[in-house]
């Protein structure tokens, strides 16, 4: 007997601006970029997953996996 898996997927992450600095800076820049949404995460990864059971008893697993993360950068205005 034998199975043969695939998996895929995808994931999208943007936030929001706190306006978290080390020293509590409040200067304009900080000001000016308080709630603007910072570079979106993208990632994605696929699975494929193997397994034989042979008819002496042994059990055989393969797996193969790719995983990507990106940051993409805004376009400037």
């Amino acid at each position: 007997m034998q199975s043969l898996e695939f998996e895929a997927g995808y994931s999208r992450q943007g936030n929001l601006y706190a306006g978290d600095t080390q020293n509590t800076n409040s200067n304009d820049l900080v000001k000016e970029k308080l709630r603007q949404r910072d570079q979106p995460s993208v990632s994605q990864h696929l699975l494929g997953y193997l397994e034989r059971r042979w008819d002496n008893g042994v059990t055989t697993s393969n797996w193969a996996q790719y995983e990507r993360t990106a940051t993409r950068a805004k376009a400037k205005a």
